[in-house]
């Protein structure tokens, strides 16, 4: 009985032991966590009176109802600027030789999205349409700021220009 209870022995610390070593066994990882996507530092802010606002790290950017983009530079808690826009239309059109520059632009509803450019893989991308009463015509005025180019990039996309059909 004795070489029956010895062989129990070591067969149950041998158990034991192997339990104890395959739950410290260090496991390995199954699948990498993907690391959380980058987000741009741009932000947008609407103002119900105002200029729409496009603020970067060292600069700022209001759109104003005409479609004037006046840019600041940021520094020691002033906003800097050598634009004067008083009451300067943005943007204007040439139509039969006729002038237009009563656009107005919807600046509380603007479209933003992640910018698709060359310049850089973080950024926004505004889009704010316009519409002109003496012509008809609509238009969209694109604003990209890229997170590496603080300082702004500022197109106007595809046909700017559409009458609409009455």
């Amino acid at each position: 009985m004795k070489v029956l209870d010895r062989s129990a022995r070591v067969l149950v610390t041998l158990t034991a032991t192997l339990v104890l070593l395959q739950g410290c066994e260090k496991s390995q990882p199954t699948a990498n966590a993907p690391e959380p996507a980058p987000v741009s530092a741009v932000e947008v802010r609407l103002n119900p009176y105002g200029p729409l606002v496009i603020v970067t790290a060292v600069s700022e950017f209001d759109l104003t109802p005409r479609g004037y983009v006046q840019a600041f530079l940021l520094r020691d808690g002033q906003r800097l600027t050598l634009d004067d826009p008083a009451d300067a239309a943005g943007s204007s059109a040439t139509i039969a030789g006729k002038h237009v520059h009563d656009f107005a632009f919807d600046l509380n509803r603007p479209a933003i999205s992640a910018v698709t450019g060359k310049l850089g893989a973080l950024g926004k991308r505004i889009d704010v349409t316009g519409h002109s009463a003496s012509s008809g015509l609509d238009e969209t005025l694109s604003v990209e700021v890229y997170d590496g180019y603080p300082s702004g990039h500022r197109e106007r996309t595809g046909t700017p220009y559409q009458r609409k059909s009455r």
